[in-house]
């Protein structure tokens, strides 16, 4: 009768170091999308709304402002001027011109803070008047509601 051949240990061992390149730079990965994500929104204390519904899911390509307590318009991290906001949305605009209406198909998210004045988020509107932006969504946290209303 045959004797089983016997399996030498280093014929099974399985090398790992090609695994744990691979797994090191799907976190790497993962952690930079992560951080680009987030990099368009600003800590802001949004103003509370009893009828607001939840951002699913956001829209491809929406143009996030953000307006800051002091009344900065921000833009992925960079402080915008009137003129420089014009510039980007009409940019932006003609990139998504709908020529059949004459409007752009951009769609732009207004992120304020509750203590932000008004008149900011108005400049914000008037700019996207002007270059014929109309998909606007206005940032807000749900409010809670109170006791015994469902």
């Amino acid at each position: 009768m045959a004797r089983p051949r016997r399996v030498d240990e280093g014929e099974l061992r399985m090398e790992m170091t090609p695994m744990i390149d691979c797994v090191f730079q799907l976190l790497i990965f993962f952690m930079i999308c992560t951080e680009i994500a987030q990099s368009e929104l600003e800590m802001l204390v949004l103003p509370r709304a009893s009828e607001a519904v939840p951002d699913d899911p956001p829209e491809r390509g929406r143009m996030v402002l953000n307006v800051t307590k002091d009344g900065r318009i921000r833009w992925r991290g960079q402080d915008l001027t009137r003129q420089g906001l014009h510039d980007r949305l009409a940019l932006q605009a003609r990139l998504r011109l709908q020529r059949e209406t004459g409007l752009s198909d951009q769609a732009i998210l207004i992120r304020s803070d509750s203590e932000a004045e008004y008149r900011n988020v108005q400049t914000i509107l008037q700019e996207c008047a002007k270059v014929r932006i109309w998909k606007i969504e206005l940032a807000a946290a749900t409010a809670a509601k109170p006791k015994g209303r469902e």
